[in-house]
């Protein structure tokens, strides 16, 4: 009996010690990531810059420049973005389209969130939560050397869009083709 009552001291001993030690080892943590904007600017554009290359071709960095500016209008606060990529050159293309471009991806006439990946497993899929989302076959991700593709995504392939482009398609036809039913304004 002596053992148990030991036993449950300690126990309520050390439930009462062990929140003040995560509280107090957890002070260097913020519960919200900040933007990545005193690096190099939007974080916006750097969300964008994670799902390219500086060897996408003009009209797939101007699409990925829409996504970023109609993310930017429907947001009412800007993405924490770490980007690895420090390719000034591909940052400098992506702001120049996102501040010179003035069309946004709408649903009744609103700016929405577009979700981006850099490749998929051969097609999007639709969303619960983002109804204006559609299922459509990106085959052309097959075929990528992306090594991580994304699976069961719904959005838009940054992959997908550059090979729509560097085949001819202008960047709002080939945001079309993602985005069927969002009109571009």
């Amino acid at each position: 009996m002596k053992d148990k009552i030991i036993m449950a001291c300690l126990f309520l001993v050390l439930m009462a010690v062990l929140p003040l030690g995560f509280i107090t080892n957890n002070t260097h943590s913020s519960p919200e990531k900040q933007p990545d904007t005193d690096r190099r600017g939007n974080a916006f554009i750097l969300q964008a810059e994670q799902f390219c290359d500086n060897g996408f071709c003009d009209e797939a960095v101007k699409a990925l420049a829409i996504i970023a500016r109609t993310n930017s209008k429907s947001s009412e606060k800007q993405p924490y973005s770490e980007s690895n990529n420090s390719d000034t050159e591909l940052y400098a293309r992506l702001e120049k389209y996102f501040n010179e471009e003035s069309t946004v991806l709408c649903n009744k006439g609103k700016p929405v969130e577009i979700p981006v990946c850099k490749c998929t497993d051969g097609s999007t899929v639709s969303s619960n939560t983002l109804d204006y989302l559609s299922p459509v076959a990106s085959p052309w991700d097959l075929f990528s050397n992306e090594s991580e593709k994304s699976r069961g995504f719904a959005g838009v392939s940054a992959s997908g869009i550059e090979y729509l482009c560097e085949n001819g398609m202008k960047a709002e036809e080939a945001l079309k083709r993602y985005l069927p039913k969002l009109e571009l304004i």
